[in-house]
């Protein structure tokens, strides 16, 4: 039996075989295995599924943050509102908001990258947009906990007791 191995990588999934030449010359005729075509083509989807729902995660992830710490500040900070607490909200909603911006350039830069692929056109990457946005959604995160937790050890006191 004829063993595959598929290769994953950032825009690109391939096929290694220690007969590569086969491959190729299997390639040049049109000639291709149904079972290898299908299979190629649904990890092709899978692919791009996953690492689209993956941009939608943290798109819904920043903008419901965004509403938490809204709500949080309205119920408990609109009196009178400390240095501290006021910094890290400030900090976690623009973390937040360029998460989702960068998000949605990604979502554009997707939709280009895919009509190069179909076109057969050079394909230019997304370069470090997916890191940049982790970077500032785990920041965003960072600075939320800190605003709850100034919140929560500041104003809870007085309300429980």
């Amino acid at each position: 039996m004829k063993k595959n191995n598929w290769k994953i990588k950032f825009l690109e999934i391939s096929r290694q075989d220690s007969s590569l030449q086969a491959s190729e010359s299997q390639a040049e005729n049109g000639k291709y295995d149904e079972k290898e075509l299908a299979f190629y083509t649904q990890a092709l989807s899978a692919w791009y599924q996953t690492n689209l729902e993956c941009d939608k995660s943290k798109l819904a992830i920043s903008s419901a943050t965004i509403a938490f710490l809204i709500a949080i500040f309205c119920a408990f900070c609109t009196k009178n509102v400390t240095w501290p607490s006021f910094l890290c909200l400030m900090t976690a909603l623009a973390c937040h908001l360029v998460a989702i911006i960068i998000s949605i350039v990604i979502f554009q830069k997707n939709a280009k990258l895919i009509e190069e692929i179909v076109n057969d056109k050079d394909v230019h990457s997304i370069g470090s947009f997916d890191t940049i946005s982790w970077v500032f959604l785990g920041l965003g995160l960072f600075f939320s906990i800190v605003f709850v937790a100034i919140v929560g050890w500041t104003k809870l006191p007085s309300i429980c007791g």
